[in-house]
């Protein structure tokens, strides 16, 4: 028997109790009633049994009944739009043979004709552009090995493009993986900044004076005392056609600068070839050209890496830093440990792959056995890696300039405040908790843990007690209840993190 069934028989029961009873008493006479009143008020026990007894009943009918004819049709809707905004492959439950399960059926059926539809048009689309795609694809890898280090940025200095070059050689001393070079990261924080706007105002100015490709170089040291030649040329326009549009008139002297184009050698290999590029055409004449490869995602030099104002943000437009952490057990105040660390980010609404952090940590104490049964971390897997203090420092720069996303953020949140006098360091950023913002999309479903979500939103749950594979997961997550949110009129940082505080989610402590 399904809960629907079970809960319909519970208010047929349970009403008709409470009905029989008051047709029996409606039935009684005056003197009638009054015996039955003084038999019972004479029996106080009784009288209190019978009145507990009728609330309980009548309670329990309106109960069913509100879960049958308000709860159920609210949870049909929230799944509805999970299907039209989240996961197109999910299906409605369908309970019972009432007219719910009817409109379940119907609307499961046009969902399948929809994905039929959706499916047939993308396989237009992707044979329309499997060709475009391919070349597209062959010119990144080309660029991936060229022998220059190459960066585009926008006005801002947030990267757009990066190639292997440049991840080698802007690369911060014992980094960890994913630190330094990324989309959406600072240049700044690699690059003397003040020479970077010298060069930058040189290029404008030139630009004012009508001179064609203006470039602009010098030379830079970096964290490890390397000397690179840097070459700066600027970008005129937002992307696209539109960047191949305008790029004539930057060349005419517009001084109007979206972005700019940096080329990294080592000192010694650019004085060897500094003649070579004397005479060679200028990175903004080769953007110039109408058969110029696009390398970047031009959508990113048309938005705002934001900075301030965080909460008034687009969460589509935020960057995120997406992690999770496994642990000796889950008491922090009481001396439980982080024992690794995982995380991905998300730019322009992308998970990076290519950008994570994954970490082993040292805790200091023998791992209680319980806790391995469920991340699998062996006590001989952790000796020789760094300890909490020394991997904290590398994590907080991974998460610089991004709001955090986690599932159940205050357990994960309580350990890393508990080392902020241990390491001197604060996560001060806004936080996210996906566990919150599925109770706000989904204010009906019961269930609210990683795989109940996974399993709702269509996604795979791979590396399930991993660091960094709930940290993917959990990243997925995160995109998927976007638009869900969105559709519920949530669409800013500000009103995401006003409406987490009103969940029931929101009073539990560590």
């Amino acid at each position: 028997m399904t809960r629907h069934q079970t809960d319909q028989h519970v208010a047929v029961f349970a009403g008709g109790v409470a009905l029989a009873f008051c047709a029996v008493w409606a039935g009684l006479e005056g003197a009638q009633r009054d015996a039955f009143a003084a038999a019972v008020l004479g029996r106080l026990e009784l009288a209190v049994i019978a009145v507990v007894f009728v609330i309980a009943l009548i309670s329990t009918a309106v109960a069913a009944l509100f879960s049958r004819f308000v709860i159920a049709p609210r949870r049909l809707a929230e799944e509805t739009r999970i299907i039209t905004h989240a996961n197109p492959a999910h299906r409605l439950k369908i309970e019972g043979d009432g007219a719910l399960a009817r409109l379940a059926a119907e609307i499961n059926r046009l969902a399948t004709e929809l994905a039929d539809a959706k499916e047939s048009v993308e396989l237009r689309i992707a044979s329309a552009r499997a060709d475009l795609v391919e070349e597209k694809n062959r010119l990144a890898a080309l660029m991936e090995e060229l022998a220059q280090g190459v960066i585009v940025c926008n006005i801002e200095g947030r990267i757009l493009l990066h190639n292997r070059r440049a991840r080698i050689l802007l690369a911060p001393p014992d980094s960890a993986p994913g630190a330094g070079v990324g989309l959406g990261r600072s240049l700044f924080g690699l690059i003397d900044r003040d020479a970077l706007v010298r060069a930058l105002e040189q290029v404008a100015a030139r630009l004012g004076r009508g001179e064609v490709n203006p470039v602009a170089g010098f030379d830079a040291t970096l964290a490890d005392q390397t000397v690179v030649r840097v070459l700066l040329a600027p970008v005129a326009a937002a992307g696209g056609d539109a960047m191949h549009r305008h790029a004539d008139t930057a060349l005419a002297g517009n001084t109007r600068i979206s972005g700019y184009v940096l080329t990294f050698e080592h000192r010694q290999e650019a004085d060897a070839t500094a003649n070579a590029k004397e005479t060679a055409r200028s990175p903004l004449a080769l953007l110039a050209s109408p058969s110029r490869p696009a390398f970047y995602d031009f959508d990113l030099f048309g938005k705002r890496m934001h900075d301030a104002a965080l909460d008034d943000c687009p969460l589509d437009e935020l960057s995120y830093t997406v992690f999770d952490t496994e642990t000796t057990g889950l008491q922090p105040a009481d001396g439980d440990e982080i024992i690794s660390i995982g995380a991905i980010r998300i730019v322009n609404g992308k998970l990076l792959h290519g950008e994570i952090f994954d970490q082993l940590i040292d805790p200091r104490r023998t791992l209680p056995p319980a806790s391995v049964r469920i991340h699998g971390i062996e006590q001989s897997m952790l000796a020789g890696q760094p300890d909490i203090t020394r991997v904290l420092p590398r994590f907080h720069a991974f998460c610089a300039g991004t709001v955090l996303v986690a599932h159940n953020a205050a357990f994960d949140m309580r350990f890393l405040q508990l080392k902020e006098s241990a390491t001197g360091l604060r996560f001060e950023q806004p936080v996210l908790d996906t566990l919150m913002l599925s109770a706000i999309a989904h204010p009906h479903q019961e269930v609210h843990n990683m795989e109940a979500i996974a399993a709702r939103l269509g996604i795979n749950i791979v590396g399930r007690h991993t660091a960094l594979g709930d940290a993917i997961v959990t990243g997925e997550i995160f995109l998927r209840l976007l638009p869900l949110l969105a559709a519920a009129g949530i669409t800013t940082l500000r009103q995401a993190s006003d409406a987490s505080q009103r969940t029931a989610y929101a009073r539990v402590r560590y």
